[in-house]
C-alpha cells in the first residue's frame, strides 16, 4: 500500500473500521481509505473474500452510493479505497435539527435510488444507519445523499450489543438492526428495508424509533415492536409518510417492502396530490401498506409541528458557500415580507397569462385602471365640483394641439381596454380549453385526444407556468394528443422542450416521459442529435431512452456509436438498453453478431468492451458464444459479470450448459450467487418459449447443481409458478426429503400443495 497510497490523516472510526484521508500517487487525487476490522485470525480470509468481490463493489457506479476505487490488503489486513466526500453524516445533521418535509422527501428519493442500484447487484448492506448516510453539497447548493460502506458489513464482525461506551450506554448500529439480526436468522433485502426505515424515522423525528438506555432494552424494543407512531411526533407531515415508514419497520420481514424498488414505487404513487379516487377490490388492493390513496378522501390541512426538542430546520450549504439555488426555506404558501422600499406587488404584477393551473380559473384583475377624475375646465384648482347646470354654457375654445393630445390619450385608452378585453376573453378560452382537454385525457378509457395547434400550445404553455402537482395531468394529455389539423405534434413537443425556458425537471419529463410514451420513429434522429449536443447528461439520457423506445433494427448503429463515444455512464447505459431492446425484438439478431464482436474486440475502454459483451448475448451468434465463453473463463470479474448477463439473455438454450458448467464448481460467494441467478433468470424469462420436455430437462439440470438452501428455495419458487405443474411437481418432490433441511422441505411441501390445488381448480 505504501507504494501507491499515502495516509494523510484519520477521518473517523466506527464498528466496521477506521477511515483515513489518503493521497493516491498513481492518479494524483485525494481518496478515503478504510481499514476493515476483522475477527482475530481471519484477516487473510477476509482480504481474500473482499478482493474476490471487488468487481461487484466497484460496479456500483451510482451518484447516491460512494464509489469504490480499489480493494486490497497488506500485513495490517484488508482495506478499501473509495471517493473522498466532503460533507456531513446524517446523524450529525439530525443531531442539530430534524429535517423539514421538503428536504426529507428529496433525501428519501435519493436514498431509494441508491438502494435499488445496490440491490440489483445482489448486495445487502447489513449495517445501514444514519452515520452511513452522508450529505455533500453540489456547486448549485443542492445536497446529494450518498450511502457509504455498502457491501462491507459482511467482512467485519456483526454489529452487536457490545457496542457500548464506558457508562454502558448503547451506541451505533443496534438502534437500526432488524429483529432477525438479533435472532441470528438469515438476512436479505428486507433487513436493509427495516434499517433504512429506522433511518427515515430518525431523520424526521430527531430521535431513534426504538429506545433504550442499554443494549438489552433497545433489543427488547425492536423485538416487541415498541415504537411511537411518527404522526404523534410530527403533525406537519403527510399522514401517508408515517404509514410508509412504519411499513418498513414491521416486525415480520414478510410484512415489509420486498425491496427498495417496491418501496419507491409505493412512495411515488402516494406522493401524487391529484391522484383520483380509486375503488379497489380485496384482490387488487396492494398487500402492504394499508395506506390512504391520495384523493380518495379529503386530507386535512397540515397541523403545526408537534413540540420537538429541536424544531425542523431546512438544510443549507456549508458556511461560506454560495447560497443554494434549491433552498427549501421559502415555500410557495409563505408570503415573505417585502423589502423596505420595494414597490407594491399589486402595482407591478403582470397581467396573468391565458393558461390556468389545473382545475382552476384564470385570475382576472377586478381593479380598474387608475384614471384621473374628469377635469372641469371652468373649475378652479382645488374648488369643489359645481352642480349640474340646467342649461349649456359656452366654453372657451381649445387649441388644435390640445384636441390632438386628447384624441391621442383617448386612443391609447381604447387600445388598453381592448387589450384587457382580449386578455380576459383569451384567458377564459384558454382556461376552458385546458380544463376540457385534461378532463378528457383523465378518463381511464381514453386512448387518444384530438387537438388543434392552438390547443396543443395551451397544454405546452401550462407546462411552463403550471405547478409540479398539475404536470402529470398535462403529460397524460400530451401523451394522448392526436392532431386534428396536420400539426406535427411530436416535433413541436421536442422543439418546445429543447428551446423554451423551462424548469429542468419539466424539460426532462417532456423529453424522457411524454415522448417516450408517444414512441414516434420519425423523431429518433432529432432526439439523438439533441443527445449529442446537450451539455446536460440527464437530458441526453432521457432523449436516448425515448429514441430507443421507438427504434427498430435499422436504428441499431447510432446507439452503438453512442455507447462507444459518450463519456457519460447514464447516456451509455440508456444507449445500451435501447440496443438490447432492438436486438431482442429483431427477427434475426444473429446477423448483428459480427458487428458487435468487432466492436468488442476493437474497444479501447473497459466500459465499452463490457457493454458490447453484454449485448453479444442477445445475438446468439457463433462469435458471441466464443467471446462470452472466453470471458466466463477469464480471471477478470468485470468480464465474468458481463458474460453472466449475456448468458442470462441468450435467445436460445445453447449457452445454458456452458453457464451450468461455469456455475457447478464455484464455491459459495457473490460470484456463485450471480451465476446461479443468471441461470435461474434465463429459465423464468417471460418471453422464453420452451416445450414441457425441454423445461423438464433444463430445470432438472439446475436442480442438480443447486447446493445451498437459498438456491433450492429459489428453484421451488420458480417451479411453483409454472403453468404446466405435473413435471414441476416431479422435480420439487425430491426436495421434500429431510436431508435438504427444514426450510427447504417445508417450502417444497407447501409448493406441491399449492400446485395441486391449482390443478383441481382449473
Amino acid at each position: 500500500m505504501q507504494d501507491r497510497y499515502e495516509i494523510r490523516g484519520k477521518l473517523g472510526e466506527g464498528g466496521a473500521g477506521a477511515v483515513y484521508r489518503a493521497w493516491d500517487r498513481s492518479l494524483n487525487r485525494e481518496v478515503a481509505l478504510k481499514r476493515i476490522v476483522t475477527e482475530e485470525g481471519q484477516e487473510e480470509e477476509a482480504t481474500r473474500q473482499l478482493t474476490k468481490e471487488s468487481a461487484t463493489l466497484a460496479a456500483m457506479q451510482h451518484p447516491n452510493i460512494v464509489t469504490v476505487y480499489d480493494v486490497d490488503g497488506d500485513e495490517d489486513g484488508p482495506f478499501v479505497v473509495m471517493e473522498l466526500i466532503t460533507g456531513r453524516t446524517l446523524d450529525e445533521i439530525v443531531e442539530d435539527a430534524p429535517l423539514t418535509w421538503e428536504d426529507f422527501r428529496e433525501l428519501c428519493l435519493q436514498i431509494q435510488e441508491g438502494m435499488i442500484a445496490a440491490q440489483d447487484l445482489g448486495l445487502i448492506h447489513q449495517d445501514l444507519k444514519t452515520s452511513n448516510v452522508m450529505l455533500n453539497w453540489l456547486p448549485s447548493g443542492k445536497f446529494q445523499a450518498k450511502i457509504v460502506d455498502f457491501g462491507l458489513a459482511r467482512f467485519s464482525p456483526t454489529p452487536s450489543l457490545q457496542e457500548t461506551d464506558e457508562n454502558d450506554a448503547v451506541l451505533g448500529s443496534i438502534f437500526f438492526m432488524a429483529p432477525e439480526q438479533f435472532e441470528r436468522k438469515p438476512v436479505d433485502a428486507r433487513t436493509d428495508m427495516y434499517a433504512i426505515g429506522c433511518v427515515y424515522y430518525t431523520a424526521l423525528a430527531g430521535e431513534m424509533p426504538f429506545q433504550g438506555e442499554t443494549g438489552p432494552q433497545v433489543m427488547a424494543a425492536h423485538l416487541e415492536h415498541r415504537i411511537t407512531p411518527l404522526s404523534e411526533i410530527r403533525k406537519d407531515i403527510p399522514k401517508w409518510i408515517d404509514e410508509w415508514i412504519m411499513w418498513h419497520v414491521n416486525r415480520d420481514p414478510d410484512d415489509r417492502p420486498a425491496n427498495a424498488r417496491e418501496a419507491l414505487q409505493s412512495f411515488i404513487t402516494l406522493d401524487q396530490p391529484n391522484t383520483q379516487t380509486i375503488q379497489q377490490t380485496e384482490e387488487s388492493a396492494p398487500r402492504r401498506p394499508r395506506l390512504v390513496i391520495p384523493g380518495s378522501e379529503p386530507e386535512p390541512e397540515p397541523e403545526p409541528a408537534a413540540t420537538l426538542a429541536r424544531p425542523p430546520k431546512p438544510l443549507a450549504p456549508p458556511s461560506g458557500a454560495p447560497p443554494s439555488l434549491h433552498t427549501t426555506s421559502l415555500h410557495p404558501h409563505e408570503n415573505p415580507e417585502a423589502a423596505p422600499g420595494a414597490p407594491d406587488p399589486a402595482a407591478t404584477a403582470p397581467i396573468p397569462v391565458a393558461v390556468p393551473e389545473a382545475g382552476g380559473s384564470v385570475p382576472i384583475p377586478t381593479t380598474p385602471l387608475a384614471t384621473a377624475a374628469p377635469t372641469r375646465y371652468d373649475q378652479a384648482p382645488g374648488a369643489p365640483a359645481a352642480a349640474a347646470l340646467p342649461t349649456m354654457r359656452r366654453k372657451a375654445g381649445m387649441s388644435q394641439g390640445a384636441k390632438m393630445a386628447i384624441a391621442g390619450i383617448a386612443g391609447v385608452l381604447l387600445i388598453v381596454f381592448a387589450v384587457l378585453l382580449l386578455n380576459r376573453t383569451g384567458s377564459n378560452e384558454a382556461n376552458e380549453t385546458y380544463n376540457r382537454l385534461v378532463e378528457v385525457a383523465g378518463d381511464p378509457a381514453a386512448t387518444e385526444l384530438p387537438v388543434t395547434k392552438r390547443e396543443l400550445e395551451v397544454l405546452l404553455s401550462s407546462v411552463r407556468i403550471g405547478s409540479n402537482r398539475d404536470r402529470p395531468a398535462v403529460y397524460k394529455a400530451l401523451s394522448l394528443a392526436q392532431a386534428k389539423d396536420g400539426t406535427r405534434i411530436d416535433q413541436r413537443i421536442l422543439e418546445f422542450a429543447t428551446g423554451e425556458p423551462l424548469p429542468t425537471e419539466a424539460r426532462k419529463d417532456l423529453i424522457g416521459r411524454v415522448l417516450l410514451m408517444r414512441r414516434n420513429p420519425l423523431i429518433i434522429d432529432d432526439l439523438l442529435d439533441f443527445a449529442r449536443s446537450t451539455d446536460d447528461p440527464s437530458l441526453a439520457a432521457a432523449a436516448v431512452k425515448s429514441a430507443g423506445a421507438a427504434a427498430s433494427g435499422e436504428h441499431l448503429d447510432p446507439f452503438l456509436s453512442l455507447i462507444q463515444l459518450s463519456t457519460d455512464e447514464s447516456v451509455r447505459r440508456a444507449a445500451e438498453d435501447a440496443a438490447a431492446r432492438i436486438l431482442e425484438e429483431s427477427p434475426n439478431p444473429e446477423r448483428h453478431g459480427d458487428k458487435l464482436a468487432a466492436a468488442h474486440r476493437g474497444s479501447t475502454t473497459r466500459e465499452v468492451r463490457l457493454a458490447m459483451l453484454r449485448l453479444l448475448g442477445r445475438t446468439a451468434s457463433p462469435k458471441a458464444r466464443e467471446i462470452v465463453t472466453e470471458a466466463l473463463n477469464s480471471d477478470d470479474q468485470f468480464q465474468q459479470l458481463a458474460a453472466l448477463e449475456a448468458a442470462r439473455n441468450w435467445p436460445d438454450e445453447s449457452m445454458f450448459e456452458v453457464l451450468l458448467g461455469f456455475l457447478g464448481p464455484l464455491p459459495d460467494g457473490s460470484l456463485r450467487d450471480r451465476s446461479f441467478d443468471a441461470a435461474y433468470q434465463f429459465l423464468v424469462r417471460p418471453n422464453r418459449e420452451a416445450k414441457p420436455e425441454d423445461d423438464t430437462r433444463l430445470w432438472g439440470r439446475l436442480v442438480e447443481v443447486a447446493r445451498s438452501d437459498p438456491e433450492k428455495l429459489k428453484i421451488i419458487n420458480g417451479l411453483a409458478g409454472r403453468e404446466s405443474a405435473d413435471w414441476a411437481i416431479e422435480l420439487i418432490t425430491p426436495l421434500t426429503a429431510e436431508e435438504h433441511g427444514d426450510d427447504v422441505a417445508d417450502r417444497a411441501h407447501k409448493a406441491i400443495d399449492y400446485m395441486r390445488r391449482r390443478q383441481e381448480n382449473r
